[in-house]
C-alpha cells in the first residue's frame, strides 16, 4: 500500500485547510489541479470527495481570479473549508 492510498478524507481537508498552491488564489482556496497534484490522485476522486464534502457542509466552492494562455483574466471555481 502507497501513500497515494492511504490519502483519507481528512488528510484532503488537511491540505485544503493548509495549501496555498496559486500565489494570486486567496489564502485558504485551492483549486482542482492543485489538490490533485497535492493528493496524487486522479481529477475523479478528488471531484468526487469535494463533492462529498459540500455536500457535508464542510468545503464551498468559490471562484478565484487566474490568467489564461492568452493573457485574459478570468475566474476558475476552487475550494476551501467553510468557515
Amino acid at each position: 500500500m502507497n501513500a497515494i492510498d492511504t490519502f483519507t478524507l481528512d488528510e484532503l481537508l488537511q491540505a485544503l485547510e493548509g495549501a496555498k498552491a496559486d500565489p494570486d488564489a486567496p489564502a485558504d482556496a485551492v483549486r482542482l489541479k492543485d489538490l490533485v497534484a497535492m493528493t496524487g490522485r486522479s481529477r475523479d476522486w478528488v471531484l468526487a470527495q469535494m463533492n462529498r464534502l459540500i455536500t457535508a457542509g464542510q468545503v464551498e466552492c468559490v471562484k478565484v481570479p487566474m490568467m489564461r494562455i492568452d493573457g485574459a483574466w478570468t475566474r476558475v471555481p476552487a475550494y476551501r473549508v467553510k468557515r
